[in-house]
């Protein structure tokens, strides 16, 4: 059998592990949710383009009957897709820039010793 100190050490580390799991879990969730607002967004805004150019009547829409697009204009303009998370509205760069800075952000404070990746047990 172990002795008392390295059992609670073992426990100790097994605690850091599923601590360190359920972080990774909420932090994909959170990420997910994130990506996919995005997603949304961006869209929304291309259908809004697509719909700036049916509206020039385009070669292959020609032959298309003028209530058709007329409808489906009308159906677009009243769309807005435009994702928020929390009340914020979510756009694409704004997720694409904190994947990019997140990682550089903990880079900086774990070469400053600022966050210690490994506790002392």
């Amino acid at each position: 059998m172990y002795p008392i100190a390295q059992d609670k050490k073992r426990n100790l580390a097994l605690s850091y592990i599923v601590a360190c799991l359920n972080a990774l879990l909420w932090t994909a969730f959170v990420i997910i949710a994130f990506v996919q607002a995005a997603r949304v967004t961006r869209e929304g805004g291309r259908l809004k383009n697509i719909v700036t150019s049916i509206r020039a009547r385009p070669f292959q829409y020609a032959k298309t009957p003028q209530s058709e697009l007329d409808s489906f204009l009308l159906y677009a303009q009243a769309v807005h897709l435009r994702a928020k998370l929390f009340g914020i509205p979510i756009q694409p760069w704004m997720v694409y820039t904190a994947f990019l800075a997140f990682p550089l952000v903990i880079l900086i404070l774990v070469r400053s010793n600022v966050y210690s990746v490994f506790p002392r047990f």
